[in-house]
């Protein structure tokens, strides 16, 4: 990726007047309730419209069908005292002025009534992207709570554009993402590349600071560009408090600072208002990552491995038109683990697929029409229909055969099954009905004095808690933890983060 250094990127912004990001907005000191809740209004409809329709209902809301988003919450009327003190606590650990006044009351509110679900979800997403983020601004020497601003500007949604055309996690402007270095054609738009983007945005914030050495002005240039904001400034006749001259900023920014005060407080606090974190059914967390510097559509990895086609879509979002393109230039790959694996074992075959997919679909189609005509197999016939989940290898240990057997009797060049198909297998085992295959989720495993363990605490991630022990990478964290799903951890559960003796 090119990257753009020095203050040229800012002059580019200043002098184009551009608008960096958008989302939704609002605050100054306290204010009435009349305007406090007018502006809150206007971050409410820019993120129902922008956020909860296309990202919410559509993908993270497939794991709860029964449960709405909006959702009907009663507010206590006497959280001031609960919120000011969290606030202040916050304070100790961050160079952010997290001040709690009518405003960050009413937008810590939205967050942890109004759009509860929305929270919700956006605790269930931060394991898989924020332990990126997180690596990127330590990279940087940055704050770390600018994670949270990827909750304001897209609730993590690796797909989300605005209305303005702001793009990706960190809703990137076309013209910002090409001043920093972000590629962007008809095959390829890196302001959907997490590690890009991510990058991306923390220079953007650097450049930033060098201009107003104020963290809260930085990320309101970051969301209206430092055009708007240097105009905010000499109209308040040159103060360089957020506060102060918030009153002049667009409408629709006013409130992306006391938003971004809420988040904290909601993403730190939240499970002590009742908040459980929602983890998407669809995504799986525990990804791998691969060079390509050759073509790959993404039809064809699903159409062979017999994966979903958004699935491969949604970890890749990047890549406009469904597949890397052959452009002499190396790209990534992105796939749950287990797609990843099956891919990397059978690359043979699926190059094979990919250059004749014609002939090899016919053969396949053949050879499943040809009689089976091994001699005389031992057992008796029993068909298997494939359910949700199941896996060859599992299936053929539950009917005491073996893996090669099942793949002779039915055909089968890889390991490959889909739902519904049915397998024929010879077997001696007394079989009543048909054999539950389905792989058992593996149990949290139990303390054993071989080795040290970390409790999980409320907000930790695989990230977090590497960096807590010496010499330990996350890498390492998962390598002596192998079948833990990462995904169900809660507060309370252990990881091992170290062999004794």
């Amino acid at each position: 990726m090119k990257i753009v250094k020095n203050i040229l990127p800012i002059y580019f912004l200043l002098t184009s007047g551009l608008a960096f990001a958008q989302v939704a907005k609002d605050n100054i000191n306290n204010g009435s309730n009349l305007d406090v809740e007018a502006e809150v209004e206007v971050y409410m409809n820019q993120l129902d419209s922008f956020i909860l329709t296309i990202y919410h209902q559509d993908i993270i809301g497939r794991n709860s069908s029964n449960d709405s988003i909006y959702g009907s919450y009663e507010i206590p009327a006497d959280n001031e005292e609960k919120y000011r003190a969290g606030l202040n606590e916050l304070n100790e650990k961050t160079p952010f002025d997290l001040v709690y006044n009518s405003y960050t009351h009413a937008f810590i509110n939205l967050y942890l009534y109004k759009k509860r679900k929305l929270t919700e979800n956006c605790m269930g997403m931060a394991p898989y992207y924020f332990p990126e983020f997180e690596q990127a601004l330590d990279r940087h020497k940055l704050p770390i709570e600018f994670k949270y601003l990827a909750i304001v500007e897209s609730a993590l949604y690796n797909q989300a554009r605005s209305r303005a055309g702001a793009s990706g996690l960190w809703q990137f402007m076309y013209r910002t993402g090409k001043v920093y270095g972000l590629e962007i054609n008809s095959y390829v738009d890196e302001r959907y590349d997490v590690h890009k983007a991510t990058e991306a945005a923390c220079l953007f914030f650097k450049d930033l600071y060098r201009i107003y050495g104020n963290w809260e002005l930085v990320i309101a240039a970051y969301n209206c560009g430092p055009g708007n904001v240097n105009k905010a400034i000499r109209k308040s006749g040159g103060k360089r408090n957020y506060w102060e001259i918030r009153k002049y900023l667009p409408r629709e920014t006013r409130g992306y600072v006391p938003a971004f005060i809420a988040v904290n407080y909601a993403m730190n606090y939240g499970d002590e208002y009742g908040l459980k974190a929602r983890y998407p059914d669809t995504i799986n967390f525990i990804t791998d990552t691969l060079e390509i510097n050759t073509a790959l559509r993404f039809e064809d990895l699903s159409r062979y491995f017999c994966s979903d086609f958004e699935e491969i879509n949604y970890y890749n979002p990047s890549y406009k038109l469904g597949k890397i393109p052959n452009d002499g230039k190396t790209h990534t790959l992105v796939l749950p683990l287990p797609l990843m694996n099956a891919y990397l074992e059978n690359v043979e075959l699926f190059n094979e697929y990919i250059r004749n997919p014609v002939v090899i679909e016919e053969r396949v189609e053949l050879e499943k029409k040809t009689p089976i005509t091994y001699s005389n197999p031992k057992g008796e016939k029993n068909v298997h229909v494939v359910q949700s989940g199941e896996v060859l290898g599992v299936i053929a240990d539950n009917y005491g055969v073996g893996l090669s057997q099942v793949k002779r009797w039915n055909n089968l060049y890889s390991s490959r099954i889909y739902e519904g198909q049915e397998l024929v297998i010879y077997t001696d085992k007394k079989i009543s009905k048909q054999i539950d295959s389905t792989p058992k989720e593996k149990p949290v495993f139990k303390e054993n004095p071989k080795y040290s363990y970390h409790t999980i605490k409320s907000g930790d991630t695989l990230w977090d808690i590497a960096n807590l022990y010496d010499g330990l990478s996350v890498t390492e964290l998962k390598n002596l933890n192998r079948g833990v799903d990462y995904k169900k951890l809660k507060p309370g559960d252990k990881l091992i983060v170290a062999k004794n003796g």
